[in-house]
């Protein structure tokens, strides 16, 4: 066997998982469930604000979130952008819903990472020096509680470097 036939056949693997990562944004951008979500004033930008939970919205009063728990965020639409309504530690059956993993759990409230990347130069240069500017992610999310970011929205009007 050649040894450049050697590489491709190692780097084969590689593309094919790219590939694969590419493909599954593009279906969520494609079939996925629009819904708007708002970036809070206290967001640092590395974490939305549907994933800073109070500790009232849980459907299992009982549960004691920990960090790294799967968590389950439902979501129902408002004016203008939708909102978590509750958090549960099981898969609802129905309804529109983020999964994401605890990330710090305090007396009050739950912060949540719902695994929706986003690029932190913009939001930080979205929001400049002005911070009562309305930061806004629109998404994409698909029925198992994955979601993909569409287009980042300041004062409703896509953002543009």
């Amino acid at each position: 066997m050649s040894r450049r036939l050697l590489y491709l056949l190692a780097l084969l693997p590689q593309f094919l998982f790219l590939g694969f990562l590419v493909a599954r944004e593009e279906w969520n951008l494609a079939h996925g469930q629009p819904v708007l979500l708002d970036l809070g004033p206290y967001d640092r930008g590395d974490q939305l604000s549907v994933s800073v939970l109070n500790r009232t919205l849980a459907r299992e009063p009982d549960w004691e979130p920990e960090l790294q728990d799967a968590i389950f965020v439902l979501l129902e639409a408002g004016e203008p952008a939708h909102r978590a309504v509750a958090y549960s530690r099981h898969r609802p059956e129905s309804g529109l819903y983020l999964e994401g993993r605890v990330r710090r759990v305090d007396e009050d409230e739950l912060s949540v990472d719902v695994h929706l990347s986003h690029d932190f130069a913009s939001i930080r240069a979205a929001r400049g020096a002005d911070p009562s500017r309305r930061l806004q992610l629109r998404v994409r999310v698909r029925e198992d509680g994955s979601a993909t970011i569409e287009t980042l929205l300041v004062d409703g009007e896509p953002f543009k470097e």
